[in-house]
């Protein structure tokens, strides 16, 4: 991407291509601030070549420059927190503004106007700061540190307080989209941008990868509209996250958060089917500590956080087979299959919904099938199943078991059951089919709550007045022994699920002289999921049935593995020149996925129960290789995901301050 803010001199254009092609690299995110201004005498004129240092009053680190022949000075890549600028001259008393506080991503100003008299005097100004940025014409929303620790969250996400941003939508539980839940301008979701310490924190198919505690967060910019040219690679909004870093003072914290079932009144569905109370154990406990390891040089700052989540998710009204006619396809048909699962994965108890039959002849085999005729005589099932009688002739024996048709009976088919028989008999025959109830299964992964760990560690390093180094390291690990959400969970099948999450951030930012520096990046984010089928339980096949009964096995596309491992390498000059902010550089990407999307499982699907009960299915579904490329016979087969692509952005940007105002 190429942006030019201004057309100046040609000659510093000239300079900043060069040099960005010098770097070889691309559009990066900016994770720090800066600050600028003008040094004045009392009348208002400038005064060139005067001495400005630029302190951190948390670290007391400083940067030291000196105004230019416009009598304008700045200072990039500055840690976001509060600072003090000093300005000194010969034939001036010394000037020093504290108390200024740059956030994320912004420029801060501070205008100094110095005094007559000597430098050994002092004039202090206190608590200065600019409400409104004067320095840049982009849109954008800062989120400091008092608002993500004192605002309620549920799960404590720091990513849910995007949607205070001003054209920020909240889309949770309309949109399936990766973004954290919310549109901004009305661009998709997954276009959203996440960016952690200056690298990526944004999986290959969008939103947010780590998922920071809160208390390490020190501030986040969420820009929206007319951003800058170094947030090339997102059409949506792009939040810049700052990790704390540590200062010359120790601080630290420890927390836990607690909820429990016990505080909760039962939810109304759950109530009124008689269910019991959904469980909720949530702790979340953990601590961060921060300081100096040598003073006024290197610091620390690191944490902790446990989750320990076990709960239901919210509860949906479900459909079962009866407890009847369970126990009559196993009495009936021992040998069958849906008599074998029957047995070991036994559906949920409810209120009986329907019946095979009735006394009066209206229930579901009636209604559905029109009598008991059309199960149990093959030549009445071949007009709605299909097939010969001969063919026929096994299915229509299992339902003659099932529903104590005797021989005798059997003998008359087609004419003496289709027709009913008699009323004796058809009442004889009648069992309860279904039930409905309420589902309600275990999940460690609900919203924002989260089962795992998470601990960080951040160094800060002063190498001298010219260098400055970082690195920080999260990891986060989760896990889910019950797996996806689904009611199948009900007959006690799970899928565990772990992620991993750890992300790594590295910069070293070198000043070359007082209006040229240069920030170096490298970034490592993986984006691990792996859904499991357990040993007990891969040999079921996902079964469903028409008719809406609760399901067997598994979702027919597990396992699952999702392994995304993104690099990040880039490199930014900013240079000073007259009136001219010019920044340039690139960022490049390396891109690899190993994922396996296994499809080789079958899945059956069937009419309805009684077809089940009768182990004739109307679908079979599976994975194949037909062999066409191997040359092999057919099999089933999995999907192995290998992608590779690199992602390469360059840029240049020229922001002019014409005037004061301007």
């Amino acid at each position: 991407m190429f942006t030019s803010r201004t057309c100046g001199d040609p000659r510093v254009l000239l300079l900043t291509i060069v040099l960005m092609l010098a770097s070889c690299l691309s559009a990066i995110a900016q994770e720090t601030a800066a600050i600028t201004g003008s040094v004045t005498d009392p009348t208002g004129a400038v005064i060139p070549n005067a001495s400005v240092t630029v302190t951190n009053e948390g670290t007391n680190v400083s940067h030291s420059t000196v105004t230019n022949s416009s009598g304008l000075y700045r200072v990039e890549a500055l840690i976001p927190g509060v600072y003090s600028v000093k300005a000194e001259t010969k034939g001036f008393k010394t000037t020093v503004h504290q108390g200024i506080e740059i956030t994320v991503g912004t420029v801060g100003r501070a205008d100094l106007r110095l005094e007559l008299g000597q430098e050994t005097q002092r004039v202090t100004v206190e608590a200065f700061a600019s409400m409104v940025n004067t320095e840049e014409g982009r849109l954008s929303d800062i989120v400091g540190g008092a608002q993500v620790v004192n605002l309620p969250l549920n799960g404590r996400n720091v990513f849910d307080l995007i949607k205070l941003a001003p054209g920020a939508v909240n889309v949770d539980s309309v949109m399936i989209e990766f973004g954290a839940n919310v549109v901004v301008n009305g661009v998709r979701e997954n276009f959203n941008g996440f960016i952690m310490d200056g690298v990526a924190n944004k999986g290959l198919s969008g939103g947010f990868v780590t998922q920071p505690n809160e208390d390490i967060v020190q501030e986040f910019q969420v820009n929206t509209l007319n951003m800058s040219a170094v947030y090339g690679n997102s059409a949506g909004a792009v939040t810049n996250l700052v990790t704390k870093s540590g200062t010359n003072q120790f601080h630290g914290d420890v927390y836990e958060f607690v909820r429990n079932d016990k505080f909760d009144a039962t939810d109304f569905f759950t109530n009124e089917s008689g269910g019991k109370k959904n469980p909720l154990r949530f702790n979340q406990f953990g601590g961060v500590i921060g300081g100096p390891i040598r003073k006024d040089k290197t610091f620390f700052f690191a944490s902790f956080q446990g989750d320990r989540t076990i709960t239901s998710a919210a509860p949906v009204p479900v459909t079962s087979e009866s407890a009847d006619f369970r126990n009559a396809v196993i009495n009936a048909l021992p040998n069958s299959t849906a008599a074998l699962l029957y047995k070991n994965f036994p559906g949920p108890t409810g209120a009986v919904s329907s019946y095979v039959s009735t006394p009066a002849g209206t229930g579901y085999v009636d209604t559905v099938y029109g009598g008991f005729g059309t199960l149990v005589c093959p030549d009445n099932l071949a007009g709605f199943y299909g097939g010969t009688p001969t063919q026929n002739a096994p299915i229509s024996s299992s339902f003659q078991s099932l529903f104590g048709v005797t021989a005798a009976e059997a003998a008359g088919c087609p004419t003496a059951i289709a027709a009913g028989q008699t009323t004796t008999q058809i009442a004889n025959r009648a069992l309860p089919l279904q039930v409905s109830t309420v589902a309600q299964f275990g999940t460690q992964t609900s919203g924002n709550l989260l089962n795992g760990n998470a601990w960080s560690a951040r160094i800060d390093h002063n190498i001298g007045q010219n260098d400055r180094i970082f690195g920080r390291f999260y990891s986060q690990h989760t896990s889910d022994k019950f797996g996806p959400n689904n009611p199948d969970n009900m007959r006690g099948f799970k899928n565990s699920t772990t992620g991993d999450y750890p992300n790594l951030s590295l910069s070293w930012t070198h000043i070359f002289s007082p209006a040229v520096l240069n920030e170096l990046k490298g970034g490592y984010l993986r984006n691990e999921t792996n859904v499991g089928v357990p040993p007990g339980q891969a040999g079921v096949p996902f079964i469903s049935m028409g008719t809406g009964e609760v399901a067997f096995g598994a979702y027919n596309g597990y396992p699952q593995f999702f392994h995304e491992n993104i690099y990040t390498y880039s490199d930014m000059v900013s240079i000073n020149h007259g009136k001219h902010n010019i920044k340039t550089g690139g960022d490049l990407r390396r891109n690899i996925e190993n994922s396996e999307f296994n499809v080789a499982r079958p899945s059956y699907y069937f009419f309805d129960s009684l077809f089940f009960a009768a182990d004739t299915p109307a679908v079979q579904d599976a994975g194949v290789d037909p062999g066409i490329i191997s040359g092999k016979p057919a099999q089933l087969a999995t999907n192995n995901r290998s992608w590779r692509n690199w992602e390469i952005g360059l840029f240049v940007q020229d922001d002019r301050k014409v005037s004061h105002k301007l």
